[in-house]
């Protein structure tokens, strides 16, 4: 037991740091002076038919770089948490269209429901040899990285700009960042070992939500 309360505290912490590495590194979307062929844009809450909160602010960043000339185009990923129409990138992709951005530059990924099926579900439309780059939060901004090279689509990452949050949600967001490393890490080297053995579909639908 003392052994496991150790290793505990240990994983712990190191989840812990990588929450705050990535909250200090991922840069601004608005200090990107890097090009890259897309933005990859990640769905957080919705509120009825419209893009808003961090949504808001992460598709407000990708159509940013956009205009300032640093992506050709734009893929907005993400569902509901219940898997209803219309999805977090189907309204992110609306929206992005209603802002300007031309839409045959405009791509949608409307099923999935965590960083490693964003990453997972959106690699048909992410095609190898394209240069990258992940809007999110910055917090979330190096999972979401380790995620896309882990389905084989490597990218940068940007943070888009704070929205006014509450101090009781300022403090749970980095808590809930460190227990998603947690849960992530296993999923996604336990779906690995099983796709190395052909065996991925017997961990069900529901593996990586």
């Amino acid at each position: 037991m003392r052994w496991l309360a150790v290793f505990a505290l240990g994983y712990a912490g190191l989840c812990g740091t990588l929450t705050g590495l990535s909250t200090a590194l991922v840069p601004a979307c608005l200090r990107v002076t890097e090009p890259a062929d897309v933005a990859i844009v990640l769905g957080a809450a919705l509120k009825g038919d419209l893009p808003t909160g961090e949504t808001l602010a992460r598709i407000d960043a990708a159509i940013d770089l956009h205009d300032r000339g640093l992506v050709s185009r734009l893929h907005a990923t993400g569902s509901r948490p219940d898997g209803s129409i219309p999805s977090a990138g189907g309204l992110m992709r609306a929206y992005a269209i209603l802002n300007g951005v031309p839409e045959g530059a405009v791509t949608a990924e409307n099923a999935s429901r965590s960083t490693l099926e964003n990453a997972l579900f959106s690699r048909p439309a992410l095609p190898p040899g394209e240069t990258r780059i992940v809007v999110t939060n910055g917090y979330h901004g190096l999972r979401s990285m380790l995620s896309f090279a882990w389905a084989g689509r490597p990218a940068s990452a940007c943070a888009s700009q704070p929205i006014a949050r509450s101090l009781t949600e300022r403090l749970r967001d980095p808590l809930r960042e460190t227990a998603a490393w947690a849960y992530n890490l296993p999923r996604a080297a336990l779906w690995s070992l099983a796709w190395l053995g052909g065996v991925e579909q017997r961990l069900g639908a529901r593996f990586l939500q």
